[in-house]
């Protein structure tokens, strides 16, 4: 091969255009020489693999919207009946989340005037899920 130009870029890599010898190709071809040729094949090959990532996440985002919505929302209960039942069946059930909760809260009010002490007990609540919360019925435990 007889290199015709060598280039040195800002990066440090040396692009040297060639012609071979024979028979001769209609166009020169370039050919990268790189201290990191390594380094350089190591992120052709993760760019690569981040495309495909990224095409498994837009799949996986048009599957959760057909679905109904984010699936981090999304809860599902199966009933299994002993034996048929003819018309409408009650179902009640319950889980846990980790970002909503509760803590006791005590106030205590002395009156001096009055001779009298009053100790209550209130609850401070939250909820940061993301659910929807409007008009649950609440239930408080220490249990």
């Amino acid at each position: 091969m007889n290199i015709k130009k060598l280039t040195l870029t800002g990066a440090g890599m040396v692009v040297a255009t060639a012609l071979a010898a024979q028979p001769a190709p209609a166009a020169p071809t370039a050919v990268l020489l790189h201290p990191g040729g390594a380094l350089v094949q190591e992120e052709a090959d993760l760019n690569r693999r981040a495309e495909d990532l990224n095409k498994r996440i837009e799949l996986l985002t048009r599957q959760i919207e057909l679905t109904g919505g984010d699936a981090a929302f999304t809860r599902q209960a199966v009933v299994e009946l002993a034996e048929p039942v003819n018309g409408p069946v009650t179902v009640r059930y319950a889980y846990s989340l980790d970002n909503a909760g509760w803590r006791p809260v005590y106030r205590l009010e002395a009156r001096p005037g009055e001779d009298r002490v009053d100790l209550n007990l209130e609850a401070e609540l939250w909820q940061r899920s993301g659910e929807d919360w409007t008009g649950v019925p609440l239930a408080l435990s220490t249990a």
